[in-house]
């Protein structure tokens, strides 16, 4: 039966290749030498009007794990609760590619032992063939630490799981722009530098200063819904937990731990956000190119299209300077540093992001609008003389959608974080620094 199901998604996934890009993309797929450490992710979820978030918590019983939400609220920030302590201690994001948040395809590369290098086929570093990649359904590959770090340069993905509810009405959940929690976005945080210096004594002078932004533009967040009620003994634990609300009787929801081994079919949706699409560090900025990720197609790995699971924002940019949105970064930088002394840069910048602002970018961050029909973006990318700047936008997108809301009933969502490998931005070998990521989402009654 499972393959036949298998054969079935295959079927499907080809029929759904009616996208096909217009010209070829090479994609680098190289690891970042100085890649962005989740220690600076700061991950924050919010509900906007319309939903409530919480974190999630987990109990064993008889060897059994059991996931519950905690307190709904309109916010979540996960630095905030131990269970996430995690974040601060995995290793390096590395490129990776998936399709459906299953199948995890990380690549392989020629080295001296290869045969393919003895008779000058390959070069070595030169990556291998998609059907050579390493597949991960067993989330190898995931939350990592400095100790795995061998490991984790092939690739490295992080994800977390978190609750959602909807205490109104039935609701359809999308990632949305909107500003009620400091809306959704994702940026690499700025570095701070040495400028004017001029070695006769004159005491230098820092700025922040942008990175190449080729991170960011790679940068991926997908959504695993499973839509599967918890049984009784989860509902237990939360009625134990001192977190239930009394009009709560169902939680919905159930994914493989760590190195489970669930099957494929259990899993309804992975939506797929991409922040800022037309930002391309190495191209032309307010361009949009068409990410095919990697799939399992029967005995086969190749791209395909995400065109009705995929959710683009447009590009998000730090305010440098004070205008009539706000509060500029700069500004509030060199007020943080006046008077002080720093061991070194590294140690100015965590006193900075963590120390003064206490992980709250949202004022300092214009957030890129979302395009809104991704089907009006797909049909763009197909037209020689389609542009960018001729989609309407919105503030969210309006044929994709993350999952339906029962009023009433916990959802609990799995999120995933990586850098997509077939991102044609995903080329630096520069390093990059680490990430400023919110989301926010948002209910409607439409679907």
């Amino acid at each position: 039966m499972k393959q036949m199901i298998h054969k079935l998604i295959a079927v499907v996934m080809a029929l759904i290749l009616t996208v096909v890009m217009a010209v070829t993309i090479s994609y680098a797929w190289v690891i970042l030498s100085d890649a962005p450490t989740a220690d600076g992710i700061q991950v924050t979820i919010g509900g906007g009007k319309t939903i409530l978030v919480a974190a999630d918590h987990s109990q064993a019983v008889n060897g059994v794990v059991y996931h519950y939400p905690g307190v709904f609220s309109d916010t979540l920030n996960f630095r905030q609760y131990s269970q996430y302590d995690y974040l601060g201690e995995v290793a390096a994001l590395a490129p990776v590619s998936t399709a459906d948040g299953y199948y995890w395809l990380v690549p392989e590369y020629y080295d001296l032992f290869d045969k393919e290098i003895a008779t000058g086929e390959a070069s070595v570093g030169e990556m291998k063939p998609y059907d050579e990649f390493t597949v991960d359904t067993d989330l190898a590959y995931a939350n990592l630490t400095a100790q795995d770090a061998e490991t984790a340069e092939k690739g490295h993905y992080i994800y977390l799981d978190f609750w959602v509810v909807s205490p109104r009405s039935d609701y359809v959940l999308r990632v949305s722009r909107g500003d009620e929690n400091g809306g959704s976005f994702a940026l690499e945080l700025m570095s701070p530098a040495a400028v004017d210096g001029n070695g006769d004594g004159t005491p230098e002078v820092y700025r922040l200063v942008e990175t190449t932004g080729s991170a960011a533009a790679s940068l991926r967040i997908g959504f695993l819904v499973n839509e599967a009620d918890a049984d009784s003994d989860a509902m237990a634990c939360y009625l134990r937990s001192g977190y239930a609300a009394s009009d709560v009787t169902t939680l919905r929801g159930v994914y493989q731990e760590s190195k489970d081994g669930m099957s494929y079919e259990a899993f309804d949706r992975f939506t797929i956000y991409e922040p800022n699409a037309d930002k391309h560090p190495f191209g032309i900025d307010a361009t949009y190119s068409m990410t095919l990720p990697l799939a399992v197609m029967g005995n086969t790995v190749m791209p395909v299209s995400i065109a009705d699971r995929l959710t683009v924002q447009l590009t998000n940019r730090w305010r440098m300077v004070t205008d009539m949105d706000g509060i500029a970064l700069e500004q509030m930088f060199q007020t943080a540093i006046a008077g002080k002394t720093y061991g070194s840069l590294d140690e100015m910048k965590t006193a900075f992001y963590h120390g003064y602002l206490q992980g709250q970018f949202a004022p300092y961050i214009n957030t890129g609008a979302f395009v809104k029909r991704t089907a009006d973006l797909y049909a763009m990318a197909q037209s020689s003389n389609g542009n960018l700047a001729s989609l309407d936008t919105a503030g969210a997108t309006d044929d994709v959608y993350i999952t339906a809301l029962q009023q009433n009933v916990p959802q609990r969502i799995r999120m995933f974080i990586w850098l997509e490998g077939q991102d044609v931005d995903c080329n630096n070998q520069t390093g990059a620094h680490d990430f400023a990521l919110s989301i926010e989402l948002a209910g409607s009654d439409q679907q």
